[in-house]
């Protein structure tokens, strides 16, 4: 899941998906070295985060307020402009300006477009249907929303009110839409089905490893990234180098929806990272770029009772 630089010093539980191709954009060869050599000095931690005890959340049921998606304090909340139940009004300067206006029209196609794609798409179809036959019962009209957000915001997680958000003026084309979908189905998922708790950082770093494995840091990902280099592809190394493109957006992600410092956020993903990285349910693989791993997921998925 990609974090845009404006994200840096936010807090927010929506965890922003990220763009198709775009994660290292403004980020030099030099930066992105200094990450992998500050990830490959970190001393092996083997303590396991604690499991969150509780009852487990009915992600059918709606809230009877529609609280928040941030924590307390945190400025976040004008980049989601439509949380807490109130539409978005455009200044007449911008409707003048033909920016906004067309907010209605807008919602209608991101709603035509995700209600497509939770039918036919394979791998959001096997993700809901894990869900649902783990006790987890997803409902369309409940548990997504299309919603207008500012600039560089395509999409989230509510663990508050159990919502994955599309930002519809953000998302245009059905791919796009489809990985933010996956991305955040996961985080729905472990937040419902793992009893993650958000606001604990060693779960905080899981799902964000787990997320970002499953959908993102393929091979020709990583390779516009600058993870993976012509040297590495001839020397067929690059399993160690997709473990490094997912530990970095990770803490990417991570240092925008905590409080944690890179330092901090090094340390807790290096914490969890052995385990996490393995754990791939529901999907049960990493996907390669356009390939058919999606639809052998959901095969597969069939054998386990998932769809």
């Amino acid at each position: 899941m990609e974090i845009f630089p404006i994200f840096k010093k936010l807090v927010p539980f929506v965890f922003a998906a990220e763009p198709e191709n775009k994660s290292h954009e403004g980020v030099s060869s030099q930066d992105q070295r200094s990450t992998e050599k500050s990830f490959m000095q970190q001393d092996e931690v083997t303590d396991q985060p604690q499991a969150v005890k509780g009852k487990k959340p009915n992600i059918s049921e709606k809230p009877e307020v529609y609280s928040d998606i941030i924590v307390e304090n945190s400025p976040s909340s004008q980049y989601y402009l439509e949380r807490g139940n109130v539409r978005y009004k455009p200044s007449w300067s911008r409707m003048l300006m033909m920016v906004d206006g067309r907010e209605n029209i807008t919602r209608f196609s991101c709603e035509k477009t995700l209600y497509s794609l939770i039918k036919s798409e394979p791998l959001i179809k096997l993700l809901v249907g894990a869900l649902n036959s783990s006790g987890c019962p997803v409902d369309i009209r409940r548990n997504f929303s299309c919603e207008v957000c500012c600039d560089g915001v395509l999409g989230g997680y509510d663990a508050e009110t159990q919502q994955v958000v599309i930002c519809q003026n953000n998302v245009a084309s059905s791919g796009k839409m489809a990985t933010i979908l996956t991305h955040e189905l996961i985080h729905m998922f472990d937040h419902c089905v793992n009893n993650t708790d958000f606001k604990k950082p060693e779960h905080l770093a899981c799902t964000e490893i787990r997320a970002i494995n499953l959908t993102s840091c393929s091979l020709i990902d990583s390779f516009i990234s600058g993870f993976v280099s012509f040297t590495d592809l001839i020397k067929k190394d690059y399993g160690k180098m997709h473990a490094l493109c997912v530990k970095e957006r990770a803490m990417q992600s991570v240092i925008a929806a905590s409080l944690l410092s890179e330092d901090e956020a090094i340390r807790v993903i290096e914490k969890v990272f052995p385990f996490c990285y393995e754990d791939l349910e529901p999907i049960g693989r990493r996907l390669r770029h356009k390939t058919t791993d999606g639809d052998r997921a959901y095969y597969d998925g069939q054998h386990y009772g998932y769809v």
